[in-house]
């Protein structure tokens, strides 16, 4: 598995250009397609969008090209003095519930012990895919 952390870091093109977008996410699926691996690119959206407050918004910035090209998309967002995960894609099968999560120091926590494993979808949609 490789994370990028954060996408402005690694991609130099424009945002809002689908075919550069789409370029860029092909080229992430080729550094690990001979490892039957994943790629996890984190992308960051401004305030309004992640706490929710911008009507209407989607949950990425730029082209929707971010969300078509991924195969499987997570969203962090704040609700009800929560953190919550959100499966928001999934080409592979159904999404994933939600899972609320509370901070405990510098780590994320369910909020139940008895949270489903995040990860599991996504192991899942890694054995279900084919580059």
């Amino acid at each position: 598995m490789v994370v990028i952390d954060n996408a402005s870091d690694v991609y130099d093109g424009s945002e809002i250009v689908r075919a550069q977008v789409r370029q860029f996410m092909r080229s992430l699926v080729h550094l690990v397609c001979n490892r039957h691996g994943a790629v996890l690119l984190v992308a960051h959206v401004d305030k309004s969008t992640a706490r929710g407050l911008a009507a209407g918004s989607e949950s990425y910035s730029g082209s929707t090209a971010w969300h078509n090209s991924a195969r499987s998309r997570l969203f962090l967002t704040e609700e009800g003095g929560h953190i919550v995960l959100k499966h928001e894609k999934a080409n592979y099968g159904p999404r994933a519930p939600d899972i609320h999560l509370v901070r405990s120091g510098p780590v994320l926590r369910p909020v139940s012990e008895e949270a489903a494993d995040p990860a599991a979808v996504i192991k899942r949609d890694i054995e279900l895919a084919a580059c």
